[in-house]
């Protein structure tokens, strides 16, 4: 048997002293270097990289070849940028015995960045003082992962690569690059260029030939060794460390024939159970499966897939979960897809292992021990619970009490509020009805005296009616009178005018009055007296009538003949005026606009029930439009398409006008253009025209003290009021 010490299983082989086995990587490594090619062994721990990084510097020293070697593991993770960059320059200012002090260079130049200086220190120091090529071998690269600067310092190394062109002397220059990483893990900034230079050195298992020279420790027949070595083959697939082990395992016992049940006896033993969970290698696949993995459930599916062996899985090198899972060690690539290594790994990473170790909420993973602690808890729990409930709820008390008092305030200041406001709406409706009632009184004194006036003034015509017969008139009747007495009295012929009737009795009339205005109709029946209208057409002398028995029906009185007739008895008539030819009439029903021939028929309504107040008049320039009131605002129907008076339906609309304040719409002009009205400023009344062409209503006079019955004339020029005014 041969000493121990010729198996590697920890660091490098020339450091231990064991036997270095050369490989197709050694030949590849070193034709690279000697060209000046930078270049990359890349792949999962204890493969034998750093065996190969000596190997290869020792050949080329011995060439002439400058080397340097950085091990990072040596410069630590828990530095500055500064700290580290500076470990760098002192290692190659040693390894080459440069003249320059690399410190003093690096002090002296503070102001520039940390890679910044890496780059010059190459370019300005060691190029221009070493003859000859030199080859930079990093080791461990995989350190710089947990590092902010990291990016950096790859991206340094590629900028000495792409500056080979401008600085002919760094195509002496090159870089070797080795560690358990992938070569998109250099630069980890998306925004940045990845590390895309350098050829990639591929470290294979040892087959049976390469292999061979550890036989010798194995057996002292040649033969016995051989085979032994083949056997131990078969389960560690030449992997590196793994046959190394294995074979320092099987020198360590004491057998004189070795056979193959022997061989898988010491594979069990020295991997498998207690002895398996210690093993470095083992933990650093477990390492990179479970905690490594930037998504262990793709990484552990993946596995799983190749584990069954079902279906092929294809190797595809541009895939972060494949590179993750061959940098592992535990597959490796085979004629275009994935393979587990060997047997070794097949046996302690199976599907049992996949299942248990498959990432699950801990509660599971935990259950048994979560359940004893949680009847624990619960116990300990449901005490403090019940000590805070009570304290809380004492807390909860007192803050009820508190809002409910605070409330108790705030309402006794709402009623106070309440009480003020009532008693201030209370004063101005008592204003307001006191206001009311003095317009009223002073509407049926203005009836009495128009009544008078009429009487008076045109006796003949009604020289038929007796005065005392007005105890007996209906309202319509009464409505009827008060219109005719309101015309102007027509000659009969253009020689003599018309016989007037005698005086009539005033107080006979005035009896009447409040048998006119009683119930709930008053302000109806004074608005339809307000409203009545007549033809504007010289050649007809038709008068609109509204009367008012249960409720207001629509007449038409022929002014020249005295003769009424009905023209609906529907009831709810509040407004109607006829169109300036006396052909159409529109009205107010209810609230809702309609129009109607004068000559009867059916009633056509314009829209739904609008609640219009009155119709103002027709425009008899245009004769495109309606005007009327509702809540104190105008409106309009206006005519789209050919001219009135026929007006039809599904071509009008009814439109918004203006918003007016006037409380008494008095009157409007002749032709329906303008309207004037009475607005109540406070202690005086405006008196106000207004006009589809203005803007706003335009301001004709300013009246202070009380304003009572206004009236206008028909040009719109002369205003006719009752006030309590003693002087202008």
């Amino acid at each position: 048997m041969t000493d121990a010490i010729l198996y590697t299983v920890g660091g490098t082989v020339q450091a231990s002293g064991g036997v270095y086995l050369r490989r197709r990587a050694d030949d590849e490594l070193l034709e690279l270097c000697r060209d000046g090619v930078h270049a990359h062994v890349l792949t999962s721990r204890q493969m034998g990289k750093s065996s190969l990084m000596v190997n290869t510097a020792q050949a080329l020293s011995a060439e002439g070849t400058h080397c340097v070697i950085l091990d990072l593991s040596q410069l630590g993770t828990r530095l500055e940028a500064e700290a580290w960059y500076l470990g760098i320059l002192t290692t190659v200012e040693e390894e080459l015995e440069l003249e320059t002090d690399a410190i003093g260079w690096w002090r002296e130049r503070a102001h520039l960045g940390p890679s910044q200086r890496l780059t010059q220190f190459f370019e300005e120091v060691v190029m221009p003082e070493v003859d000859g090529r030199v080859v930079v071998f990093v080791d461990e690269i995989d350190t710089t992962l947990s590092l902010d600067f990291a990016d950096d310092f790859f991206a340094a190394v590629r900028y000495l690569h792409n500056s080979r062109s401008r600085v002919p002397e760094l195509a002496h220059l090159s870089f070797v690059l080795i560690g358990v990483a992938t070569p998109g893990e250099l630069i980890q900034d998306p925004e940045r260029t990845p590390f895309n230079i350098g050829e990639r050195v591929e470290l294979t298992d040892f087959t049976l030939e390469e292999a061979l020279p550890l036989a010798r420790g194995l057996n002292p027949q040649p033969e016995a060794a051989r085979q032994i070595l083949a056997w131990a083959l078969e389960w560690t697939g030449g992997h590196p460390y793994l046959t190394q082990r294995l074979c320092r395992a099987i020198a360590g016992e004491d057998h004189e024939a070795w056979s193959r049940p022997q061989v898988e006896e010491t594979v069990a033993h020295t991997f498998f159970g207690e002895r398996g969970e210690r093993d470095h290698n083992l933990q650093f696949v477990r390492a990179m499966l479970l905690r490594r993995a930037a998504d262990p459930v793709k990484v552990l599916r993946v596995y799983r897939d190749v584990r069954r062996g079902r279906q092929s899985v294809r190797d595809d090198p541009r895939s972060p979960t494949l590179s993750h899972l061959k940098l592992s060690g535990l597959v490796r690539h085979e004629r275009g897809r994935l393979e587990v290594r060997n047997p070794i790994y097949r046996r302690v990473f199976d599907l049992s292992w996949v299942k248990t170790n498959w990432p699950v909420p801990w509660l599971r993973r935990l259950q048994p021990a979560v359940l004893r602690l949680s009847m624990v808890s619960i116990v300990l729990l449901s005490v403090v619970v019940g000590l805070l409930y009570r304290q809380l709820k004492e807390q909860e008390r007192a803050r009820r009490e508190t809002e409910e008092q605070v409330r108790t305030i705030l309402l006794l200041e709402d009623v106070e509020t309440d009480l003020q406001r009532a008693q201030l709406a209370r004063d101005l409706a008592e204003e307001e009805l006191r206001q009311f009632r003095q317009a009223l009184a002073a509407e049926i004194e203005d009836l009495r005296s128009a009544l008078k006036a009429a009487i008076e003034g045109d006796e003949r015509r009604f020289e038929q009616r007796r005065i005392e017969d007005l105890e007996e008139m209906k309202p319509a009747e009464m409505v009827a009178l008060l219109s005719e007495l309101r015309k102007p009295s027509r000659p009969e012929s253009s020689e003599r005018p018309r016989s007037r009737p005698a005086a009539a009795d005033l107080e006979g009339l005035a009896g009447a009055i409040p048998y006119l205005g009683s119930g709930t109709d008053l302000e109806t029946a004074l608005e339809a007296l307000e409203t009545s209208t007549r033809s504007d057409d010289p050649e007809e002398d038709l008068e609109l009538l509204l009367s008012s028995e249960s409720s207001l029906n629509l007449w038409l009185l022929d002014a020249a003949s005295g003769s009424s007739r009905a023209l609906s008895r529907q009831g709810g008539y509040t407004s109607a005026k006829l169109s300036a030819d006396g052909r159409q009439i529109s009205f107010l029903r209810n609230g809702r606009l309609g129009i109607m021939a004068a000559s009867g028929g059916d009633e056509t309504f314009l829209g739904e029930n609008d609640d219009y107040l009155a119709i103002l008049g027709w425009n008899s320039e245009k004769g495109d439009y309606l005007l009327l009131t509702r809540n104190r605002q105008l409106y309009r129907l206006f005519r789209i398409g050919d001219r009135l008076p026929r007006l039809p339906v599904r071509d009008s609309k009814v439109e918004r006008y203006r918003l007016v304040t006037f409380l008494r719409l008095a009157a409007t002009s002749t032709d329906g253009r303008w309207l004037y009205g009475f607005e109540n400023a406070g202690n005086t009344w405006q008196v106000l025209e207004d006009s589809p062409d203005y803007d706003e209503p335009k301001r004709l006079a300013e009246i202070p003290g009380s304003f009572l019955n206004p009236r206008w004339s028909d040009d719109g020029r002369t205003v006719v009021f009752v006030s309590d005014r003693t002087h202008p």
